[in-house]
């Protein structure tokens, strides 16, 4: 957006190929820490709700099962965002300048 707004432009090829390396690499280094923070909340969950709850649950009589874990779903939604931010979006913008 800084580059659109200045109407600054790469000269060399290579340097637009380094900032979109770098670009990807923070794209991958979010979605580590995502899939990190998800992977360890899983486990705490596993390891400190899940028995106390399938009792709890077994007392109360047969309810159906007890709630699962969302970590999962968190992953792939936030995976999923960012993306449609780092790729499909600028690919959009792109292709609305280029029309």
């Amino acid at each position: 957006m800084w580059r659109l707004l200045t109407g600054f432009t790469f000269e060399d090829w290579w340097v637009a190929l380094a900032m979109g390396l770098a670009g990807v690499a923070i794209g991958f280094g979010l979605s580590w820490i995502v899939l990190r923070g998800t992977a360890l909340a899983s486990s705490r969950i596993r390891v400190s709700v899940r028995e106390p709850l399938a009792a709890v649950w077994d007392d109360i009589g047969r309810c159906g099962r007890p709630p699962r874990d969302r970590s999962r779903t968190f992953a792939i939604v936030a995976i999923t965002l960012m993306v449609s931010v780092w790729i499909v979006l600028p690919a959009l913008v792109a292709v609305a300048f280029a029309t």
